[in-house]
């Protein structure tokens, strides 16, 4: 039934395929050099918005990378309960606070999102502070707890679809980023189970640690005007002084001579030929696994 009525809506919409340049037309990520802390500083366009925000941004590896990857999934899942805890339910900075993975064409990378009444420069320092906390919790987690995050990201990709729409979302993913990538489900439940604890800190002491010399940080306030007067009254500056950035962005002039100075990641690659695929198709092969 739905192979007739992707044939009707086909048959309507009579499908093509792009011309070439267009094809060509891909979104490539910018890439922080090892060592970058730039802070992107701009003002809240509500004039009665009372709230700031702060993204703190890590820039890790390529998709590609599947190892790094897998370990730093793993990190996201023991560090987002922590963080809403430490950073909304404990220290109270906003109502709205959460930490995730993010991927972006050809490049993974971990973010912390807050929403609070706080200046920036004071979120993004209590962010740091969160981030170095998490070492010691790694080091010292029980093997039990550690089992208990290796199982929960493996059934979170394995997790079955719910319905159509949560399948087709999955699936066409991989063909919007066209990496085709439609085993990375399995295969990353697999890879998880063989992380160590080891492996976590390494990753830890070179990626994530506010003091690591190779992190690549992207830090963007949204700047309340409650913030900006409150901070300029008081004499202070709105950014974080202790966190030293390298480059501080005020303008989309900066913006944009900062991304002329980086370089572009690789075009999206595709994990299996395409001819495969269409042969795969044709055949009337399985549906494509779980993300």
């Amino acid at each position: 039934e739905a192979t007739a009525l992707m044939a009707t809506v086909e048959g309507i919409l009579r499908p093509a395929s792009l011309p070439a340049q267009s094809r060509g037309a891909i979104v490539r990520t910018h890439l922080l050099p090892p060592g970058t802390h730039a802070v992107y500083e701009r003002a809240a366009t509500n004039p009665a918005e009372s709230n700031s925000a702060v993204s703190y941004y890590l820039q890790l590896c390529e998709t590609t990378d599947d190892r790094t990857r897998v370990v730093a999934v793993l990190f996201a899942q023991i560090a987002r309960e922590p963080c809403f805890d430490t950073l909304r339910t404990k220290e109270q900075l906003g109502y709205i606070v959460f930490s995730h993975m993010k991927r972006q064409t050809g490049v993974e990378a971990f973010q912390v999102v807050v929403q609070s009444e706080r200046a920036p420069g004071a979120v993004g320092e209590r962010v740091a502070a969160f981030l170095a906390s998490m070492r010691p919790r790694l080091a010292d987690m029980p093997d039990a707890d550690l089992a208990r995050h290796r199982a929960a990201v493996a059934a979170a990709f394995l997790e079955k679809d719910k319905n159509l729409y949560g399948e087709a979302a999955r699936l066409w993913q991989h063909v919007a980023a066209r990496s085709y990538d439609f085993g990375i489900g399995p295969r990353t439940a697999a890879e998880v189970q063989l992380v160590t604890r080891d492996d976590l800190l390494a990753f830890y002491d070179a990626h994530v640690a506010p003091e690591a010399a190779g992190a690549r940080r992207l830090c963007v306030h949204v700047v309340s005007p409650a913030a900006a007067a409150a901070t300029a009254a008081a004499g202070a500056s709105v950014d974080d002084p202790a966190a030293r950035p390298t480059v501080l962005l005020r303008s989309d002039d900066d913006v944009a001579a900062f991304k002329a100075a980086l370089p572009l990641g690789r075009a999206p690659v595709s994990a299996a030929p395409l001819a495969d695929l269409r042969r795969r198709e044709a055949a009337g092969a399985a549906p494509a696994s779980r993300i």
